[in-house]
């Protein structure tokens, strides 16, 4: 059995797949894997995969239910992060924000308040905050009306590392991410840097760290004991990983290390490769959303690229080791940054050492608090040499990969070691230029379909055009939030994971902050070509689009935006839009009193207020779509009942971003339209 764990592996990989992130190729595939089994006679393989199976589905059922609608209980709060904590009650936990308390893991705090739904990110391609909470099986968050700390005795793990932590001065906050995985705000620019040049997990603790520690360990004891003392050691380990809360990247290098030892010392027969998929099982075994993390997806990566370098026997080995690793891994790491800088796959290499003294100086200071102000003066010239290769780097961007292209790249990949392996130079030449012209290709991504992309920005609008294999990218309206920059949290990590290096032209309807408040992030941050913000114009013309501006009906010294606001008509796609930005009752009565328009899409009026979008309006135009941009919850109960009853009585399908996320209309290769909200 030893032999098929890493089979095994695979085949739980793909089931949680098809479980939580379902697509018919995995589905076909696991299809024909129990086939395979089946025909095989590996009725072991298949029965270990059916008890599995049936695990994660009572688990993820029992996972889900049993929660209760309103509050009025004490919660303990077992994680703090820097603006939202986690809180169990009852085996169950919750979601809750902490803007107005500072809270301490281990306080007891007694809530009023009920149930509710954690938001989805509604932007395509982004970190979901929700999913990255389901994996710590967290399902919903407890909008509260009051809270008390009824207790604020902190955790023993808290306290144990406010003490370690409590003599030094200087480098409290870098040791404090350096030893304890704790970010900090004061830190944020070194961890933005390391994260920028892929070199964090050097940073934070992973496999690196831990057998440092053992072998730095291990050697003192040798020195002085003359033999390993690899219980007491471990015994150490344990007790750092409760310090770091079992984080998961810690965690699998302690018991990879635990794993290789006992099978060394008790001849098990384990190979590496059996060992870590040991691991990966049972970890997903004791959570099997563990798997959409990016810790989790890096470490089982990069343990298959260097498993698979081992049984490579020739001179090219040692460049194999840096190379095959970063290639495999690329795909998740674009995922996390949009981009590889030139200078990513050497920062292991030449970072290695230098973090390995720091650590070990790090550990040093907590017990020669005198060494504080050597160690600060170190770091500070460490995240000087990030900073300016972070800076000076040249970045290539790199957007998202389909499931086809992700195919090709790894059949591409497994090419280029089969030729290495069988020692076929001309072969391996061939596959390595087929790889750099499918990078090439990658970066530009030169074939993409047309499409219209309604963002959800929560209380605003903002609609991206994006033409034919990239002809031209037009924003309408940017959004804008007093509370987060929607420029750089949103619009540009989506245009970079899609490919879109810049915008060809960015109009704005009206001069209404939740319109056109990001515009100035935006222009400082991405690449524009023209912007247009006064609103007195006709006709715009672009490649193949022209936009006219039905709303002339306002005088210039006019004080109130709405009244000003553009009113766009173009044909898209094979459909008639028609933009309506923030214009009021009036506008909409001027406008069918002028033209004779009908349209297939209708961006309703002022995120769906009552000031706008009338039953004569929609009667008159007869669109047969309606796309509302508003955000969750909004103070102003935003769509009014009156305008979702006007579309309704008019048999017109409502979209709305509050309930839908990012509203994607598009077409396809064969022309079809596709209305697409699961994003």
């Amino acid at each position: 059995m030893k032999n098929q764990l890493f089979g095994i592996l695979i085949f739980i990989i793909l089931f949680i797949i098809t479980l939580f992130k379902f697509n018919y190729f995995v589905f076909c595939l696991l299809i024909l894997i129990m086939l395979y089994l089946v025909l095989k006679k590996e009725y072991k393989l298949f029965a270990v995969y059916i008890l599995f199976s049936t695990f994660i589905l009572i688990g993820n059922y029992l996972d889900n239910n049993n929660y209760t609608a309103n509050f009025n209980k004490t919660f303990k709060v077992v994680e703090v992060n820097e603006n939202y904590c986690l809180i169990k009650q009852d085996n169950h936990k919750y979601l809750i924000y902490q803007d107005d308390y500072v809270l301490k893991e281990g306080n007891l705090i007694k809530l009023k308040g009920k149930q509710a739904e954690i938001s989805q990110n509604g932007v395509p391609y982004l970190f979901s905050f929700k999913d990255y909470l389901e994996n710590k099986k967290v399902y919903y968050q407890v909008d509260y009306t009051d809270l008390e700390i009824t207790n604020d005795k902190t955790s023993l793990r808290i306290t144990i590392i406010d003490k370690l932590l409590s003599r030094i001065k200087y480098s409290n906050s870098y040791l404090n991410l350096l030893l304890f995985n704790n970010k900090s705000d004061e830190i944020i620019d070194l961890y933005d840097g390391l994260v920028r040049i892929s070199a964090i997990q050097l940073f934070v603790i992973s496999g690196f760290h831990i057998n440092l520690i053992y072998n730095v360990i291990n050697k003192v004891l040798k020195r002085f004991t003359k033999k390993d003392d690899n219980i007491f050691i471990f015994i150490l380990l344990f007790i750092y990983e409760y310090l770091l809360n079992f984080s998961l990247s810690s965690l699998r290098a302690y018991l990879s290390l635990l794993f290789n030892k006992l099978n060394k010392r008790h001849k098990l027969g384990f190979n590496n490769l059996n060992i870590n998929s040991l691991i990966g099982i049972l970890f997903l075994i004791i959570r099997p959303k563990t798997l959409f993390m990016t810790s989790f997806q890096l470490s089982i990566s990069i343990i298959l690229a260097l498993n698979i370098i081992s049984n490579i026997n020739n001179k090219e080995k040692k460049g194999l080791v840096f190379i095959i690793p970063f290639l495999i891994s690329l795909p998740i790491i674009v995922n996390m940054n949009n981009n590889i800088g030139l200078l990513n796959i050497f920062m292991n290499f030449l970072f290695t050492p230098l973090v390995s003294v720091i650590f070990i100086l790090g550990v040093g200071v907590i017990i020669l608090p005198i060494l504080d102000i050597i160690l600060y003066f170190i770091i500070l010239g460490f995240e000087e040499i990030v900073t300016i290769i972070s800076i000076k780097n040249i970045y290539f961007p790199f957007p998202n990969l389909s499931i086809t292209y992700l195919i090709v790249y790894f059949v591409i990949i497994y090419l280029i070691i089969l030729s290495i392996y069988l020692k076929r130079k001309r072969f391996r030449n061939l596959n390595i230029i087929l790889l750099s012209t499918f990078l090439i290709t990658w970066c530009i991504k030169p074939f993409s379909n047309p499409y219209i992309l309604f963002f959800d920005v929560g209380q605003g609008d903002s609609c991206l055009i994006h033409g034919q294999d990239n002809k031209y990218n037009i924003l309408i309206d940017t959004g804008g939030s007093l509370y987060s920059d929607i420029a750089k949290k949103k619009l540009i990590p989506y245009f970079q994971k899609d490919g879109i290096k810049k915008l060809d032209l960015v109009i704005i309807s009206h001069l209404d902050y939740d319109h056109y408040g990001a515009l100035e992030s935006l222009k400082s941050n991405f690449k524009i070509l023209k912007i247009i913000q006064d609103n007195n114009y006709e006709n715009i013309y672009l490649k193949d689009l022209k936009f006219k501006n039905l709303n002339n009906f306002y005088s210039f010294n006019e004080e109130d935006e709405n009244v000003k606001s553009s009113v766009l008509l173009f044909d898209f796609i094979g459909l008639k839009f028609l933009m309506t930005g923030d214009a009021p009752l009036s506008i909409e009565k001027k406008i069918i009193e002028t033209y004779s328009i009908d349209v297939d899409v209708l961006k309703v009026g002022h995120h769906g207020s009552n000031t706008s979008t009338s039953k004569e309006f929609i009667q008159i135009i007869k669109p047969e779509v309606a796309i509302i941009s508003v955000g969750k919850n909004n103070q102003y109960k935003h769509p009014h009942k009156e305008v979702v009853d006007n579309l309704c009585s008019e048999d017109v399908a409502i979209f709305r971003t509050d309930i839908n996320g990012s509203i994607k209309i598009s077409q396809n290769i064969f022309k079809e339209i596709i209305i697409n909200t699961k994003l």
